[in-house]
């Protein structure tokens, strides 16, 4: 297992009261139930690791509300390890059963359970590594990291600001997961409140690196001699050259009239951890 890699189960000994609170949630997941209650227990089950939640979640597959139909496929595929190996396939063909939904976030959330399931990342709501051993997938708005040689996984930035792209609207992962094609590194797409737009680069040996707005601020004032701090607003992916991240920064810089709108060419240098910045470009 990669150093510092935070297994998130485990055995669940959940106190009384918790298994109480999320057993009553869970009497909610029934047919009899409006969409309404249900889609509200769901919401309240949604950090529990109670064992319980998959196959409570099974039933609600079919409900008529697709936030229901949705919530219930993201909450079985976060609990993948908790589904034993003899009852995968029929978790799977449950949910395969809403392949064909008119909602695209339906379909989307149905692919990534379905996917982490069956332990095959081979569509967009994965991001793996060339060498097939890391998977990047969205859990609870963040980048989550599945080894796939021990099957333990990381919630990478838990404690940190921003949130992963694709966690707006559900959407496939992969356009916003950049692996480097010959390294065990890989740079994520981030965002903050909508804008700014970052990127966080997690490597094995050195876990996750977030590149902050203030920290990006403040070397952007200092390389460009700006005389105040310049504002970030957008943070793009470039490629992987070499041990370098190439990556471009939009933001504003100067007051008053004189403020302009300049796109930044930056590099990030792996092995000694440095920003560079490349050239810049004025709009």
């Amino acid at each position: 297992m990669a150093a510092g890699l935070l297994v998130l189960f485990g055995a669940c000994n959940l106190r009384a009261d918790e298994a109480r609170a999320v057993g009553d949630l869970l009497a909610k997941l029934v047919p009899e139930v409006a969409p309404e209650e249900q889609l509200a227990a769901l919401d309240g089950i949604a950090t529990s690791l109670d064992p319980r939640i998959p196959a409570a979640c099974l039933p609600m597959l079919q409900s008529p509300g697709n936030s229901v139909r949705r919530k219930a496929a993201r909450a079985i595929g976060s609990r993948w390890w908790q589904i034993p190996p003899g009852e995968r396939s029929r978790y799977i063909k449950a949910l395969e059963a809403n392949l064909g939904s008119a909602e695209t976030d339906v379909v989307n959330m149905t692919r990534r359970a379905i996917g982490l399931v069956a332990r095959s990342y081979d569509n967009d709501m994965f991001g793996r590594s060339p060498g097939k051993r890391w998977v990047i997938y969205e859990r609870s708005g963040k980048p989550c990291l599945i080894d796939s040689r021990n099957g333990t996984e990381e919630l990478l930035g838990a404690g940190v600001e921003g949130m992963f792209l694709p966690a707006y609207g559900n959407e496939p992962v992969a356009p916003c997961v950049h692996w480097h094609p010959a390294e065990e590194m890989v740079a994520l797409e981030i965002v903050i409140f909508r804008r700014p737009t970052l990127l966080w680069v997690w490597r094995p040996e050195g876990g996750l690196r977030p590149f902050g707005a203030d920290e990006l601020q403040e070397f952007l004032k200092k390389e460009t001699g700006a005389t105040t701090e310049p504002v970030v607003s957008d943070t793009t992916f470039g490629e992987w050259a070499g041990k370098e991240l190439a990556f471009s920064v939009e933001c504003l810089i100067g007051e008053g009239e004189g403020r302009d709108v300049k796109t930044l060419d930056l590099r990030w240098r792996a092995d000694s951890d440095t920003f560079v910045l490349a050239g810049e470009k004025g709009r």
